[in-house]
């Protein structure tokens, strides 16, 4: 599949955005699919604010992602401890 954007590079990288309806509260959404060159990519990136730094992220594999999720849960789960064992030494105080 070529690059929707400049019709010249192999598409490589596969958007897919929701955007909700407008009118109808929360439901129903279009979905918008775009299919990019890496260049293209990263110019479309590069441009569209707020998404220049999760250019990377969206770049994970599926198994590195949950590698991350797994570990940020952890922390939060290890700060979550924290706070209670805090509160229950004051607690006791």
């Amino acid at each position: 599949m070529l690059c929707q954007a400049c019709q010249q590079r192999l598409a490589t990288v596969h958007l897919s955005t929701l955007f909700p309806v407008e009118g109808l509260g929360e439901e129903p959404e279009t979905e918008r699919k775009q299919h990019l060159c890496e260049e293209c990519a990263d110019a479309y990136f590069a441009s569209t604010p707020g998404m220049n730094s999760a250019r990377g992220l969206i770049c994970l594999s599926d198994s590195y992602r949950s590698k991350l999720y797994d570990l940020l849960e952890a922390v939060h789960l290890r700060h979550l401890t924290i706070q209670i064992l805090r509160l229950a030494g004051e607690q006791a105080s």
